[in-house]
């Protein structure tokens, strides 16, 4: 049997609408990883809230680096207890809004075929903002790296999952957390060293590179892809990336 767990990345906030059409038992698979403790917090008293900075494996670095959720992969593989008995594992925002009985549905689904990704969102090669350059760069750099060839020519007939908003085999999740813990200095060189020309016409972040890699990793892996009744609240949507700095530019 399939037994997810929901990780809702919050700055600041995770409120009732995201749980509202959840039964209780499904709301116990939903957590609340709440980033930035310096940050007031507003949680909804139905979800509980695991601290980022209380875990026993706690790196900073993927804050101060704007990793922003993609530190969770990260900071949830380094401390394999999260993970313990979860066969697959949600990586969403605050700001969605589960369907009624989708945690069920999805369980019931991924008991019948565990290898299977839900995504929220896929797009085409045309919303990269990446040159033909730095695409194939970057899948060159993971297909080096992440142990699976990332075959750009897929990417470009099928796209990429974006935003994040992903379920995947627990198996999955963890070797591309293994792949940001050890390649994390050569990824963030990447936009340091301005590597092909890549912030020559976009100021990119690490979280949007990652967010790219994540979305490349998950369409080589050959799964079934399924559209989650998971619906990312676009107008409810605020992000660290609107009001901070990129620390490599200063922009």
């Amino acid at each position: 049997m399939a037994n997810t767990r929901f990780y809702l990345v919050s700055y600041d906030r995770l409120l009732e609408r995201a749980v509202e059409n959840l039964s209780d038992s499904e709301v116990d698979k939903v957590k609340c990883y709440a980033i930035q403790k310096r940050v007031p917090k507003n949680i909804t008293e139905r979800v509980s809230a695991l601290n980022e900075w209380e875990m026993e494996w706690n790196d900073y670095r993927y804050q101060e680096k704007q990793y922003y959720e993609y530190g969770a992969i990260a900071h949830l593989t380094k401390n394999p207890s999260l993970l313990e008995g979860v066969t697959h594992v949600g990586l969403l925002h605050y700001d969605v809004r589960f369907g009624k009985e989708s945690i069920i549905k999805m369980e019931e689904s991924l008991s019948k075929n565990p290898n299977k990704v839900y995504y929220n969102c896929i797009r085409g090669v045309q919303d990269l903002y990446l040159s033909q350059d730095h695409f194939l760069g970057i899948c060159d750099f993971m297909s080096r790296r992440i142990g699976i060839p990332i075959d750009p020519n897929h990417i470009i007939r099928n796209g990429w999952v974006s935003e994040a908003l992903s379920v995947t085999p627990v198996e999955i999740f963890k070797h591309f957390g293994k792949f940001i813990t050890t390649y994390a200095d050569e990824i963030e060189d990447i936009l340091i060293s301005n590597r092909w020309g890549i912030m020559n016409h976009v100021n990119h972040r690490i979280c949007g590179i990652v967010e790219r890699m994540w979305g490349f990793y998950l369409m080589s892996l050959k799964c079934t892809m399924e559209k989650m009744d998971i619906e990312h609240d676009w107008d409810f949507y605020q992000h660290q990336h609107h009001h901070e700095k990129n620390w490599i530019t200063g922009k």
